[in-house]
């Protein structure tokens, strides 16, 4: 192909590209937002909504910002569900009218239409107010197409009647509750400072309290003070936010007044309730209570009741009532991972019908063993699988505060760390379970062990000192050999 041609070629396809991108395609597009533009229903800026009214039947709920949080003003006064806010704002950003019914003109020859179309009177009226706007807007919404895919609306009062999409005609099924947030507390447990529960059980009043210290670590300050499972504290406060209403009631049972359980919780500085209000007798906390009630001919079976004091009272669920049912023990520390091997300096072990052995680390992997006049140098991989015993430790429960360990323990280990502090660990091996007595300077605490928690085999002189066979693992012990 010669040159001229080919250049010829080029400009002819360039000349094509530029009149189907000018002519055709970008009139298209401004043609298609102008269309998309004018279908939208609501005219005004959605980031700038300022009050909503919706009235369906006898039903008449009024919503208005303030300082960027949704309300609801009518028939009553709460907070409304922020999410259920963003859903219906969501849905007036999809609102459109996909064609015109009856022009504004049309409409006062054919006024017996709107009965047709479900609009006299309307199913849904709603009216809305954007900063961007003078006065409030109002849409009055009818019947569903034949084809129930539309909408019949009318635009204000006396406006034009159109096809609109589907998109609010939900609201028709809204009650108040259904823009209510429902939740009785709006803080997140992670800006929890500190947290009191009382349960009243058989007449006897039980308290747990929880404070937050300087690591933001949950403590008991009663009716122990010690440490506490962080991740059981941390699941069983989490279910303090869950406690939420079925439904909103007009009066307060009566066992409300004295309930069965009462929560008192203390928020992080600067944290506040999203009901907090400025007449609010406790503005950075708030307090919660439960109780039930047995059915009437029924007496197995009972209706839960909770309210916060900044909510009214409410029906609820059983199992917010049932998931404040732990005791105190239940939130004590079970796991026993309190050291690392590098912070060992010295362990004494004795089990049962053995003497004492004595473990002295010298430096990174480097032990001395004696047990009476045995000596030998401890197989560090042997002594570390040990020590692993006791810090993978698990109770399954806690019991008390004790004053002495058992006098016949099972297996005794003592560990000397390097800063001077030691910790006891003392075990009672049963059939079906065992017991351990903890201790170290500050506390002497007595748990439950579950079945075979430790394997003796891992703390005798010939386990620690001797090296493991090719086919043993490296966390395991050696076996005795036959004599």
């Amino acid at each position: 192909m010669k040159l001229k041609t080919l250049v010829f070629l080029i400009l002819i396809c360039t000349g094509l590209g530029l009149y189907i991108h000018f002519a055709i395609e970008k009139p298209n597009e401004k043609k298609f937002e102008t269309e998309s533009s004018d279908s939208k229903l609501i005219k005004g800026d959605l980031s700038q909504l300022q009050t909503i009214r919706v009235e369906s039947g006898e039903k008449k709920i009024g919503l208005e910002k303030i300082n960027s949080k949704w309300w609801i003003t009518s028939p009553l006064k709460d907070i409304a569900a922020q999410n259920k806010m963003d859903t219906l704002t969501a849905a007036l950003g999809r609102l459109k009218q996909s064609k015109v019914i009856l022009k504004k003109e049309e409409l006062a020859a054919k006024k017996e239409a709107l009965k047709q179309y479900g609009l006299d009177p309307a199913k849904l009226i709603f009216e809305y107010k954007t900063s961007d706007i003078a006065a409030p807007a109002s849409i009055f919404s009818g019947l569903a197409n034949p084809s129930s895919n539309g909408v019949y609306a009318q635009l204000g009062k006396d406006g034009e009647v159109v096809l609109t999409t589907m998109d609010i005609d939900y609201l028709t099924t809204q009650g108040v509750d259904d823009f209510r947030e429902m939740r009785l507390i709006t803080v997140d447990p992670n800006d929890y400072a500190e947290v009191e529960i009382q349960r009243k059980d058989k007449g006897v009043l039980k308290k747990i309290k929880l404070k937050k210290n300087e690591k933001q670590q949950w403590i008991m300050t009663a009716p122990y003070s010690l440490p506490v499972d962080e991740d059981f504290a941390r699941s069983e406060l989490q279910k303090i936010s869950y406690i939420r209403a079925n439904s909103f009631l007009p009066t307060l049972p009566d066992s409300l007044k004295d309930p069965e359980i009462r929560i008192v919780v203390g928020f992080k500085e600067n944290v506040q309730d999203l009901r907090a209000n400025e007449a609010d007798t406790r503005p950075h906390g708030t307090e919660i209570l439960l109780s039930r009630i047995p059915r009437k001919g029924m007496p197995d079976q009972f209706d839960y009741f909770g309210k916060s004091d900044k909510t009214a009272a409410a029906n609820i669920a059983q199992f917010h009532y049932d998931n404040f049912s732990k005791s105190p023990e239940d939130f004590v520390r079970k796991s026993f991972n309190l050291f690392d091997i590098s912070d060992i300096k010295k362990l004494i072990i004795k089990q049962s019908g053995s003497s004492e052995i004595v473990i002295t680390r010298n430096k990174e992997d480097d032990y001395g063993v004696e047990q009476g006049e045995k000596k030998k140098k401890g197989i560090a991989q042997n002594i570390n699988a040990a020590i692993k015993q006791i810090q993978n430790l698990r109770a399954a429960k806690f019991i008390e505060v004790f004053s002495k360990p058992t006098s016949t323990p099972s297996l005794s280990v003592q560990i000397e760390k390097i800063d001077g502090r030691v910790l006891h660990f003392v075990f009672d091996f049963k059939k079906e379970m065992s017991e351990l007595w903890f201790s170290n300077v500050d506390q002497k605490l007595r748990y439950v062990l579950g079945k075979d928690p430790i394997t003796l085999s891992y703390f005798d002189f010939d386990a620690l000192t001797n090296l493991p066979t090719k086919k043993e693992s490296q966390l395991q012990p050696p076996k005795k050999a036959e004599p």
